[in-house]
């Protein structure tokens, strides 16, 4: 598995958004949740902080946890069968760091199409299909 998480912006610039769903809220599986929105240089694969600048959050949210204090759920993108957070990095990463398998959630859920596939999809039903490259 690669080491750095994936970026949101990245996967939906290869392809095309055909539709958008709000699934509400539900627990998901921390293992599923394999990027982020903006927040990719900040945390590895594992979603352990990689910066001493977000450490002191790190801790307020893993002490508020350990209190039993309420933390609001995450906000997650889903495309696909995996999931890239919106809102709640630290949340993650410190959910993770307690062992724990869900988090509760607001999903919102992306259907794409993928653009080689489009492409060359609709090449084929043009006609076009030798004229695309390889």
């Amino acid at each position: 598995k690669p080491v750095f998480l994936k970026d949101l912006h990245q996967v939906l610039s290869n392809g095309t958004i055909t539709s958008i769903h709000d699934a509400g809220l539900k627990p998901v599986e921390l293992e599923k949740i394999v990027g982020s929105e903006g927040r990719t240089q900040d945390f590895d694969r594992w979603f352990r902080p990689k910066h001493r600048r977000i450490q002191q959050r790190w801790m307020r949210i893993a002490l508020a946890r350990l209190r039993g204090d309420y933390l609001p759920p995450v906000e997650l993108v889903k495309v696909d069968h995996e999931y890239f957070v919106r809102d709640g990095n630290h949340r993650v990463s410190v959910a993770r760091a307690l062992g724990e398998a869900y988090i509760d959630a607001h999903v919102v859920e992306m259907q794409l199409t993928n653009r080689v596939n489009e492409e060359s999809r609709l090449a084929g039903a043009a006609g076009l299909g030798d004229c695309l490259p390889a």
